[in-house]
């Protein structure tokens, strides 16, 4: 049994600085400025007797494209 989702328009970006890691008496930091890397679309399905994720990335989100996936 498969139970199947996808995301549309997952904004794939990164971190414009790195942060910094946790030193003694002092929390970690993360910069909150990024870069953006346009969007991505992903179908993903999990095996729920398995559990075995299977994903792909989609140049189309249309019906043919939802029903095709696994």
């Amino acid at each position: 049994m498969l139970s199947i989702d996808e995301k549309t328009a997952i904004a794939a970006r990164s971190r414009r600085y790195p942060g910094r890691p946790a030193a003694p008496g002092k929390a970690a930091r993360q910069e909150f400025e990024y870069r953006r890397h346009g969007t991505a679309s992903l179908v993903a399905a999990l095996d729920v007797t398995s559990g075995e994720v299977l994903t792909e990335v989609i140049a189309r989100n249309d019906a043919a494209t939802f029903t095709a996936f696994p």
